[in-house]
């Protein structure tokens, strides 16, 4: 009996070291996935298709449709059921459908997600192992809540996350949008205060696949809000290189939330199609982002 107590007490021991040194756990007991991150923003995790892989997917709140490789689709034998067309920055491009049986990630599947075929050529460039993009045709079936300071990872097809966690719901705004006859999720689209945009409220996309916020060149005053600013040099995924324009620093408002001095972009040149938002807010901006489609609100930085 003696010869015990030693042994538990280690035991003890080693159960309080893994609670306070071990692995960052979601709110509510829900499942975690640690990401691996790129750059500032971008983040992607492991995802299983048909029951094949996993592979490395970009998980991007800025992109309706879920989007894979034409290799990874040839791979999977995946059928095309039609064809539709993609925005970027500044211009567009089109792409074949498919629907694959499921597709699942951090433990949580859907079925029958619209995805859409497209080269990720300029991602893997620079990322050669990243074979798609976990857009929104997934996500809209979950809440969601990405992780910044712990590189984690929560999806909830549940009230879990939304239970457990605090802090002011900011409602998502909810155009109509579809891409030719395809019917798409909505938006992660939320109201803020950009003083020097002229507008009391600039309808910004929350977007975890972008490092930075950006505005069209046709918010607000050319003159006042554009300024006479640098240009700058960015990529964007499938829209070859774009030059943009650097503006002066802003204090965002977003509800109760005020981020101070940041600094848009806005693309030079006419955009080749029609924006639905005033422009892009990078979630990266947080240190922790929950966003619910089934109540239709986010938070910043919860509790």
């Amino acid at each position: 009996m003696k010869k015990a107590f030693p042994l538990l007490s280690v035991s003890l021991l080693l159960f309080a070291a893994s609670s306070l040194y071990g692995e960052p756990t979601c709110p509510g007991n829900v499942a975690s996935v640690r990401y691996h991150s790129f750059g500032r923003s971008q983040i992607a995790i492991p995802v299983a298709v048909n029951g094949s892989g996993p592979y490395e997917f970009i998980v991007d709140t800025g992109s309706q449709l879920t989007v894979m490789d034409p290799a990874l689709a040839t791979e999977l034998r995946l059928e095309p059921e039609g064809s539709t067309g993609l925005s970027a920055v500044s211009s567009g491009l089109r792409a074949q459908l498919v629907r694959p049986e499921t597709v699942e990630a951090a433990s949580q599947s859907a079925s029958k997600v619209l995805v859409a075929v497209t080269s990720l050529s300029q991602i893997q460039a620079t990322h050669p192992d990243v074979r798609g993009i976990l857009g929104e045709t997934f996500l809209a079936h979950f809440d969601l809540l990405i992780d910044y300071g712990h590189k984690i990872l929560c999806i909830d097809d549940g009230s879990r996350l939304r239970e457990a966690l605090r802090g002011e719901r900011i409602p998502l705004q909810a155009p109509d949008i579809r891409e030719g006859n395809v019917a798409l999720p909505q938006p992660y689209l939320i109201f803020a205060d950009v003083p020097g945009s002229g507008k009391q409220n600039s309808l910004l996309w929350l977007d975890s696949g972008t490092e930075v916020a950006l505005v069209y060149h046709d918010l607000g005053d050319p003159i006042s809000w554009m300024g006479d600013r640098m240009t700058a040099k960015a990529t964007s995924a499938g829209d070859g290189r774009q030059s943009f324009k650097v503006l002066a620093p802003e204090d965002v408002r977003i509800g109760h939330t005020v981020l101070r001095a940041i600094a848009f972009v806005t693309p030079l040149g006419k955009p080749q199609f029609g924006h639905r938002a005033d422009g892009l807010l990078p979630t990266a901006l947080f240190n922790r982002v929950f966003l619910s489609y089934a109540e239709h609100f986010v938070m910043l930085d919860p509790k």
